[in-house]
């Protein structure tokens, strides 16, 4: 049943098809890169007609008479952009358009965006990073993502030595974690000490601390979504970093109908220190990239993806030489995802996004003295889903958003010592959410944003119900109080203690029968105010 769902929903698209009056919709790009512009502000001139493109660039008006009409695209740091279009009743015209960016004007490009959703968005614990304000901000070593999260309010480190986020009183494993729109599960290497996201090839960071909107579910704490760069589309780049503990190097251009990203990054100190006497023993490399290719005006496909492995080989002798331990130790992530964006129509936008996230940990110990033990430890985590999302634009005012997913989990545990098997854990749950939200702009007082989320976890057949709501009214122009309320279940879990002050790598189990899923609810309330200077002051209070 639960599938036969998911193919309805991924084929309802195709019945949906139909006509809409005076409409003008298409997509803003940065004429420099090509990467998708959100917040640009699309408007009739001369009219009070007008709107602002969402976070992938794309805009739609409705409902305008028939007419000629002069298009104004503006964004400050970019030059605008002017063009005649002809309405004609039962007609969508489609206008891209390509900002160049105003060197003059460069700075004001953030705090444009910031203004846009400060006006119209109703975001709830939400802080928003681009490539660029990451590396700006103070690092150890090098420019870490989570190491930059641990400074933001409501996310505490248990230690130096580690970059696992406690948010607002929750554990590292409340923390939804998406690349791409993939499930990442352990986001780290050196034992956890960086995160594993090369800074170099990431677009724009999402956090979101409580009260996260329906489209998010499976974990209680925190959301945070990692979108890479598409790649240059204009012309060819490449660069290289060097840091005090990794190289690096990104090369991003265009290709036929489309662009390429690939950026990776490698530890050295073990190649600088080989047959030496201070052998280091330790590495960790990633490698990953991205794919656009566009199929006609309407479709576009995507193909993301990271591969990365950390690597411990140590071997110990004791100056009697009658005693030697032997370590051989890998760990790593790998993650696609293939992503089909379908413009149905002006008004119906259509995104199916097939993903595959596996965790491999394989550990050789070898101990020789009077006798020899080899112990033989395996964990992986293999998780593939199928999503798929509308957004709709019918309704003035409204953003409705559709979204339906099926995840397969598969689960391997194995300890042996010397060939023989001391524990073999598998297990292969599966997870079916649905879920439905609107975010309403009334008027230029208040915004609002309703949702719910549906989920069933097959171990034990539990099916939970979870009410999302939040709300902005502004009293000034540049003030505004907000707030949100939300219920959240988990079906995931780690072996951890709460006390830990070091954690390696984090075990995670699914929830059985015997257990109920974990649940939360989010109270949030709070205020922004923008200050002159474009300085921007949130305040909120939770209750979790």
């Amino acid at each position: 049943m639960k599938i036969f769902c998911l193919i309805i929903f991924i084929a309802f698209p195709i019945m949906a098809w139909g006509k809409s009056e005076g409409t003008v919709n298409g997509f803003v790009r940065d004429a420099s890169n090509g990467e998708p512009l959100p917040y640009v502000n699309v408007f009739l001139q001369n009219t009070q007609i007008g709107t602002t493109t969402n976070e992938k660039g794309y805009y739609v008006i409705n409902r305008i008479p028939p007419g000629e009409y002069r298009v104004i695209f503006s964004m400050m740091g970019y030059g605008r952009h002017e063009e005649t279009v002809e309405i004609t009743s039962n007609a969508a015209v489609k206008v891209n358009a390509s900002l160049p960016p105003s060197v003059l004007e460069l700075e004001g490009v953030v705090k444009t965006a910031e203004r846009e959703r400060f006006v119209r968005e109703v975001e709830i614990s939400t802080t928003t990073l681009s490539a660029r304000q990451m590396r700006s901000l103070p690092s150890f070593a090098e420019t870490d993502l989570f190491r930059t999260l641990q400074l933001l309010p409501g996310v505490v480190s248990r230690s130096d030595f580690s970059s696992q986020l406690y948010v607002r009183g929750g554990s590292p494993d409340q923390n939804l974690v998406l690349l791409d729109g993939v499930t990442v599960y352990n986001p780290f290497h050196l034992l956890g000490l960086f995160s594993m996201f090369n800074t170099d090839a990431v677009k724009e960071v999402e956090f979101i601390t409580g009260g996260f909107p329906a489209e998010f579910g499976g974990r209680l704490s925190s959301v945070l979504n990692i979108v890479n760069n598409e790649g240059n589309s204009k012309e060819f780049h490449g660069r290289v970093n060097i840091s005090l503990p990794s190289a690096h190097a990104t090369l991003e251009g265009p290709i036929p109908r489309g662009s390429y990203l690939v950026s990776a990054r490698r530890t050295y100190f073990d190649q600088i220190f080989k047959n030496t006497r201070y052998d280091f023993p330790y590495y960790f490399y990633d490698l990953q990239g991205k794919v656009n290719i566009d199929l006609g005006g309407n479709h576009r496909l995507t193909l993301s993806g990271y591969y990365g492995n950390d690597k411990l080989d140590y071997d110990v002798t004791s100056e009697e030489e009658d005693f030697q331990v032997a370590i051989d130790w890998l760990w790593g992530n790998r993650t696609a995802s293939l992503n089909w964006r379908w413009l149905i129509h002006p008004n119906l936008f259509s995104e199916v996004l097939l993903t595959r996230s596996n965790f491999a940990l394989d550990l050789d110990l070898e101990l020789v003295g009077d006798n020899i033990a080899a112990l033989k430890l395996k964990n992986g985590i293999q998780d593939y889903s199928i999503k798929s999302d509308l957004n709709y634009f019918g309704l003035p005012g409204h953003s409705i958003k559709f979204g339906v997913s099926q995840t397969w989990y598969d689960f391997l545990y194995s300890f042996h010592i010397d060939q023989t098997p001391l524990f073999n854990y598998t297990n292969k749950p599966a997870l079916f959410a649905l879920y439905m939200q609107d975010q309403w702009q009334m008027n230029n007082l208040w915004s609002i944003r309703a949702g719910v989320r549906v989920e069933n976890y097959d171990l034990g057949s539990r099916t939970r119900i979870s009410p999302r709501f939040g709300a902005k009214y502004h009293l000034f122009p540049n003030f505004a109080i907000k707030g949100s309320f939300g219920i959240y279940h988990q079906f995931l879990t780690t072996a951890a203690s709460d006390n830990q002050n070091f954690s390696f790598i984090d075990l995670w189990f699914p929830l059985s029968q015997k257990y109920k899923p974990l649940g939360a609810i989010h109270y949030v309330a709070g205020f922004e105010w923008w200050l002159p200077g474009d300085l921007i002051l949130t305040c909120e209070g939770y209750y979790k």
